[in-house]
C-alpha cells in the first residue's frame, strides 16, 4: 500500500507541474526535462510513469476535463427538451471555466499550437454531442441546415472567448450591469442559441442562467 501511495503522489505531483507549465509555456515549449527539474525527479521516472510527452499531455487534459466530462455526459443522457440540453451543456462549461481559470490558459495555448498531439478537445465527448445534435435534427426539433460541428464549436468557442477577453467586454457595460457581467453574457449567449438553432415558433423556456 505504501508503494502504491508513493506512486500516486509522485504521478499527481508530476501532473500538477506539467499542467502549470503547459498553461504558462504551451505544449511545444514545455520539455520533459523542464518538468523533471521542477519536480526534482529524473526524467526517466516521468517516462516510466507516463511514456511520451504526448501521453503525459493526454493525462493532464483528462484530469483537467474530468469534472466537465462527467457533468456533460449526464446531460447528454437526459431526455430533456433539446434546448435545455444545449443550454445545460453551455451553462456547465461556462461554470467550469469560471472556476478553473488555468484551463482557460491551457486552451489559449493549445489554440496557438499546430501540434495535433496537444489538442484540447475530448474526442469521445465531442462524438456524443454531435450524435445528440444529429438525433434532434432527424426529429425535426433542431434546424437541419446547421452543421452539428459548427453549432457546437460556436457554443463552446463563445464561452472560451468570453473568459479570454472579459476585460474588453466589461469596458462597454453600464455600471449597473458590471456586478452580473458573467450572468448577463451567459443569458445572452443561450438566447442566441435558442432563437437561431431551435426549430419551433414559441420562445424557449428556461432562458435564465440558473
Amino acid at each position: 500500500m505504501g508503494k502504491r501511495r508513493d506512486k500516486e503522489a509522485t504521478c499527481s505531483a508530476i501532473l500538477d507541474v506539467a499542467e502549470e507549465l503547459f498553461a504558462r509555456r504551451g505544449y511545444a515549449e514545455t520539455s520533459m526535462s523542464a518538468i523533471a527539474r521542477r519536480c526534482r525527479v529524473a526524467k526517466s521516472l516521468i517516462h516510466h510513469h507516463f511514456g511520451s510527452k504526448a501521453a503525459l499531455w493526454r493525462q493532464v487534459r483528462a484530469r483537467a476535463q474530468a469534472e466537465y466530462v462527467t457533468v456533460a455526459s449526464t446531460i447528454l443522457e437526459s431526455e430533456a427538451d433539446v434546448f435545455e440540453i444545449l443550454a445545460d451543456l453551455v451553462r456547465a462549461y461556462f461554470r467550469f471555466l469560471q472556476h478553473h481559470p488555468r484551463v482557460v490558459q491551457i486552451i489559449a495555448r493549445t489554440q496557438l499550437e499546430r501540434d495535433r498531439d496537444c489538442s484540447w478537445v475530448d474526442d469521445e465527448l465531442s462524438r456524443q454531442m454531435i450524435a445528440r445534435v444529429e438525433e434532434h435534427q432527424r426529429r425535426g426539433t433542431l434546424r437541419g441546415d446547421l452543421t452539428p460541428v459548427c453549432l457546437l464549436s460556436l457554443c463552446f468557442s463563445a464561452t472560451v472567448h468570453y473568459f479570454q477577453s472579459r476585460r474588453e467586454y466589461e469596458r462597454f457595460l453600464a455600471d449597473d450591469e458590471l456586478p452580473n457581467r458573467d450572468g448577463l453574457y451567459l443569458d445572452n449567449m443561450i438566447k442566441i442559441i435558442a432563437f437561431s438553432a431551435i426549430k419551433r415558433c414559441s420562445s424557449p423556456s428556461g432562458l435564465s442562467h440558473k
